[in-house]
């Protein structure tokens, strides 16, 4: 998890509880002589005067917490002073913090509150050790303690907004959301989480004003333009996913991801020609699109081009088993009939719809006998009641020639 506020930036609330106010140099440089008098004067200060909090507090403020975490490996909660237990227990919190030993650095930052820290930024720790355990409740409660602290990054405000839509509450969201973008104008995650908010609300008009906004105050990327799109998309709105991604494809005509986007979304409108057309384009720098142009191009009954797209597959399986569907669709039985063999070979026997129209494909070229084979392969459930019909069918006609002539 990504610190919301740096330990660096509350100094003053490690270093100068108490009256204290050393710099690290400094304290470091007193602990260095007190260990040169020990070694040669008899009456220094023994171990136990070192001052192994602050000096904690110094590592942690300068970013050592395994420095700190050893320091304070020195002593127990029974060696420091009633006074300076809240303090330690606040350290301990914060190098746990660190370590991403969430629940006892609530333990311990829960300590140090009940020590006496007070301090608003506490309650901004326990909402990071919180959200990191998904505790959403626990994280909105542990911001709303914090008071001003709380409202003081735009990263607290995004993960109260998070944890309420995790609860269900929206409208609440809604809310942190707004306070955000009030408070810090020139962040623009604000507007894009209200456009999705307002996408999943249902509310399309304003969604889209705002994500217009949104794009608008920053340097686009195509996955900024891919994210609006694909929640208006996931909302079934694929006009303004189609608005919003056709300029994206102006503005990055290069980008494959984009075209394969923009594909999708004229596919939901059922424009299979031109998804399909648009990902033969992008084929071009992404050999994994051709299968999907092939296919797209085969619903749409472009058999000739889903062929044509098919030959330049290299992924044997997916070739044949595509190229079996388009051969079916072209009512050329006898060449279905005739990839059996490469269809055994790529293990594509395994697969029960391959096993219908191999079945299928024998009927309809007169060879029963060789439907029956692969009839009695299939046992999905789905295809079975058509197998057997497939079996009915066979039997009439070889009864009655004719009547299936």
């Amino acid at each position: 998890m990504n610190k919301l506020m740096t330990i660096r930036s509350y100094l003053s609330v490690l270093l100068l509880v108490g009256g204290v106010s050393l710099g690290a140099p400094t304290l470091l440089a007193q602990q260095g002589a007190r260990a040169k008098q020990r070694a040669t004067n008899k009456n220094a200060p023994d171990d136990d005067e070192v001052d192994y909090v602050n000096l904690a507090a110094v590592l942690v403020s300068d970013g050592h917490y395994d420095r700190a975490a050893a320091v304070l490996s020195k002593l127990s909660a029974e060696d420091v002073p009633p006074e300076r237990l809240g303090r330690y227990h606040l350290l301990m919190g914060l190098i746990q913090l660190d370590s991403r030993a969430y629940e006892a650095a609530i333990d311990s930052l829960s300590a140090a509150i009940e020590h006496g820290q007070h301090q608003d930024v506490i309650f901004v720790y326990l909402a990071q050790c919180y959200d990191g355990l998904g505790d959403h409740k626990m994280t909105v409660h542990s911001i709303d303690a914090a008071g001003d602290a709380g409202k003081a990054s735009p990263g607290l405000l995004l993960i109260k907004a998070n944890a309420l839509l995790k609860l269900g509450e929206k409208v609440l969201a809604w809310g942190a959301l707004a306070d955000g973008a009030r408070a810090f104008p020139e962040e623009p995650e604000f507007l894009r989480q209200q456009t999705f908010l307002l996408v999943d609300l249902g509310l399309y008009r304003a969604a889209g004003e705002l994500g217009a906004r949104y794009l608008a105050q920053i340097e686009p990327t195509p996955d900024d333009y891919r994210a609006i799109a694909t929640t208006f998309s996931e909302s079934q709105q694929h006009e303004r996913a189609l608005e919003i991604l056709e300029r994206a494809a102006l503005e990055f005509p290069d980008d494959v991801e984009l075209r394969a986007a923009l594909a999708r979304a004229y596919t939901a409108k059922g424009m299979l020609m031109t998804g399909g057309d648009l990902l033969q384009f992008a084929s071009e720098r992404d050999a994994e699109l051709v299968g999907h142009s092939s296919e797209l191009f085969r619903r749409a009954g472009s058999l000739s081009r889903a062929m044509y797209m098919n030959s330049m597959m290299t992924d044997q399986t997916e070739k044949f088993r595509q190229r079996a569907s388009i051969l079916l669709d072209q009512e050329r039985f006898r060449e279905v009939v005739g990839m059996s063999k490469r269809l055994e070979r790529v293990g594509l026997l395994e697969d029960q719809n391959i096993l219908y129209a191999l079945a299928y494909a024998h009927f309809k070229t007169g060879e029963y006998d060789g439907a029956e084979v692969y009839i009695k392969l299939i046992s999905d459930p789905k295809l079975f009641e058509h197998a057997t019909q497939l079996r009915q069918v066979i039997s009439r006609c070889e009864q009655d020639p004719d009547a299936c002539g």
